[in-house]
């Protein structure tokens, strides 16, 4: 009696492992280190070191040494960060109002808002600072509240593609982390401004300021369809742009060619 060849279980094995690392870090999208890994799988650690760079959809966090997080077409990295300090606009003609409207309102002292028309500028702003972040969701309510403040003074309301954020903080808390040699890293660029710091000593926060406006139904978009169909509308508006620059120039073009065939 011939005996069956034997079949080797390690690639399944490692296969399972690497299915609940990363099961793992879907529920930590903070991200975690190989020692906390191997604890909340109860794979050995050095198991653990030896499947993590093999695996794809994985990857190192910046700034933190050793820390692992799940990289996946979906929104947890975007609903993990926090607001803070938000500055709404919009502009029209059509807001006639004869004097300057001011007005200062909190909410138990923990969100402050602040909302302003000027009369000649036709320009609307709200402010909200808060010391402690909220969640990424609130912004559909601070949009509406947005929306009827302008309507409450000037009986007209805007559409959400009328509506900008002019400044927009994301931050982000690490327990149990700290960095290493230094106290803060700080990225400044045209865009944004990137910093990771000590907040306290028990934790490290991460933190982006936008630089650049950006329209309230791009970050609805995000919110309703997904964070890929939020950009594939953003590269169609880019194109959009581009397109209506191309046509200006080939008008402009146009125009100059018609003057030299008239003068010869």
């Amino acid at each position: 009696m011939r005996s069956k060849p034997k079949v080797s279980t390690k690639a399944f094995n490692n296969q399972v492992k690497k299915e609940k690392i990363k099961n793992i870090l879907k529920n930590h999208p903070e991200g975690l280190s190989p020692k906390q890994i191997a604890s909340y799988s109860t794979i050995n650690e050095n198991t653990v070191k030896s499947l993590l760079p093999k695996m794809q959809e994985i990857s190192q966090k910046k700034g933190l040494r050793g820390y692992y997080v799940l990289v996946e077409n979906n929104l947890h990295g975007l609903f993990d960060y926090k607001l803070q300090n938000l500055c709404f606009c919009f502009e029209s003609n059509n807001i006639q109002i004869e004097k300057r409207v001011y007005e200062e309102n909190s909410l138990n002292d923990v969100i402050k808002f602040r909302f302003e028309i000027g009369a000649e500028t036709k320009k609307a702003h709200l402010y909200i600072d808060t010391s402690y972040p909220f969640n990424f969701s609130c912004l559909g309510l601070l949009g509406y509240l947005f929306q009827n403040l302008i309507e409450k003074y000037c009986t007209i309301r805007p559409n959400i593609s009328q509506i900008i954020i002019k400044t927009l903080e994301l931050n982000k808390d690490y327990f149990g982390v700290s960095l290493e040699g230094c106290s803060s890293i700080r990225l400044d660029t045209l865009l944004l401004e990137y910093k990771l710091y000590h907040k306290k000593k028990s934790y490290v926060r991460e933190e982006y300021k936008s630089k650049v406006p950006i329209q309230l139904d791009f970050l609805y978009n995000i919110l309703n369809k997904g964070i890929f169909s939020a950009e594939i509308n953003q590269k169609i508006s880019l194109l959009d742009n581009q397109m209506q620059e191309v046509n200006k120039q080939l008008l402009i073009l146009r125009k100059t060619l018609s003057r030299f065939i008239l003068k010869k």
